[in-house]
C-alpha cells in the first residue's frame, strides 16, 4: 500500500477562497486610491482654472469663453487640462472655484 501525500478538494477550496478573499481587498484599497488621486487632480484643475480667470479678467475685464482662451494666453498648462471638460456656470463668477465643475472624459 502506498502512502500518497495529495491534497484533498476541501483544502483547495479553501486556499483559493482565501485568495479570492486576499484579491477583493486589494482591488478595493487600489480603486480607492484611484479615486481619491483622480479628486485631487481635479481640486487641482478647479484651483489654477480659477486662478488663470482672476489674471484673464484682470487682464481682459471679463471672464474667459473656455479653457482654450487660458491656454492660449498661457495662464493655463493644456497637459493639466488633458483628458478633463471643464464646466463654468456662466451666470456665476469664473473665478469662484467652486462654481467650477471638473469631469473626466472617458478614455
Amino acid at each position: 500500500m502506498k502512502n500518497k501525500q495529495a491534497f484533498t478538494m476541501i483544502e483547495i477550496v479553501v486556499v483559493i477562497s482565501m485568495i479570492l478573499v486576499a484579491s477583493s481587498v486589494l482591488i478595493g484599497s487600489v480603486m480607492g486610491v484611484i479615486k481619491r488621486n483622480d479628486e485631487q487632480k481635479k481640486a487641482s484643475i478647479r484651483e489654477s482654472y480659477a486662478s488663470a480667470s482672476i489674471l484673464y479678467f484682470d487682464e481682459y475685464g471679463a471672464c474667459p469663453l473656455d479653457v482654450d482662451a487660458l491656454i492660449d494666453k498661457k495662464l493655463i498648462s493644456a497637459e493639466l487640462v488633458k483628458g478633463y471638460i471643464i464646466v463654468v456656470d456662466p451666470i456665476t463668477d469664473c473665478r469662484d472655484e467652486n462654481k467650477i465643475t471638473v469631469t473626466k472624459t472617458e478614455s
